[in-house]
């Protein structure tokens, strides 16, 4: 069903269209569908989320920040996050798991832990689980809202571990200064070994550190930039789009015209009719 225009989006609404759903006292499990090229705005949820991207991708953007969600994702939302997302040109298909703030509540009263922060995790390690709470959707059993509370507590357990792992401060002076030269140099020839270097770390920190800080790659990290670049040029400018794309730091039009679509759900042409429209 199609989420009402709410900020704070009640239980179980979503901006696409759910095809099966199940539910026990305090979980609810949905597998969504999102359509091609559409975007979700600015919003956020009642519940705390977990979600999986079983097919398709789309990005994520909040807090100034973005992330690439796909396949091998697990992304987790704590209630009240403000957050937005552009599908890309498949769409996405998602595995949401809901859930009361009550599991949070205990988590930090039992085990002084917390999961108050939104996650990007490797979906690697949690693909057996995804695949078991997939096998409960539609079984409606009496023992599928067991199972969903049994699986629930595995995710609650791993993503507050990986979130104690992550640097509760904010980014050490060589991490921001690994992005201000991201910032300075994303339209050029970028090496992750020759940024690390002038950031005084070692590349396997730069990549770990700048992903719990920023929510994102290096890499990915630099398309953003070259895509916001080209976002303001198409607005404000007519300059020519292939030349454009030699400014951002694309290899050329046919490599902006499919990271900008991948961004935004849009080509730079349509872009520029529709912003000028």
């Amino acid at each position: 069903m199609m989420a009402r225009n709410d900020p704070t989006l009640p239980e179980g609404e979503f901006f696409g269209h759910t095809l099966k759903r199940d539910r026990s006292p305090s979980v609810i499990v949905s597998e969504v569908r999102f359509e091609p090229g559409t975007r979700a705005p600015e919003h956020s949820h009642e519940r705390p989320i977990f979600n999986f991207v079983l097919r398709g991708g789309y990005t994520e953007f909040w807090d100034g920040r973005s992330m690439e969600c796909g396949p091998r994702h697990l992304l987790y939302h704590p209630p009240g996050l403000t957050h937005s997302e552009r599908f890309g040109s498949r769409g996405a298909r998602c595995l949401t798991i809901e859930f009361e703030h009550t599991w949070l509540d205990r988590l930090e009263r039992h085990e002084s832990r917390s999961l108050r922060s939104n996650l990007g995790l490797p979906a690697g390690r949690w693909a057996w689980l995804r695949s078991r709470i997939l096998g409960e959707l539609g079984r409606g059993d009496d023992l599928t809202g067991f199972a969903l509370e049994g699986y629930l507590m595995l995710l609650i357990a791993g993503a507050s571990r990986a979130e104690d792992e992550r640097p509760q401060d904010g980014p050490s002076p060589a991490i921001e200064r690994a992005r201000e030269l991201l910032h300075a140099g994303f339209s050029g020839s970028l090496r992750i070994g020759d940024v690390a270097a002038e950031a005084g770390v070692t590349p396997s920190y730069l990549a770990r550190a700048f992903r719990a800080h920023y929510g994102s790659t290096p890499a990915d990290y630099v398309r953003g930039l070259r895509v916001q670049y080209a976002w303001r040029r198409l607005r404000d400018a007519d300059i020519p789009i292939a030349r454009l794309a030699r400014e951002a730091g694309f290899s050329d039009q046919s490599h902006l015209t499919r990271v900008f679509k991948r961004y935004t759900g849009q080509t730079p042409g349509e872009f520029r009719r529709r912003a000028r429209g």
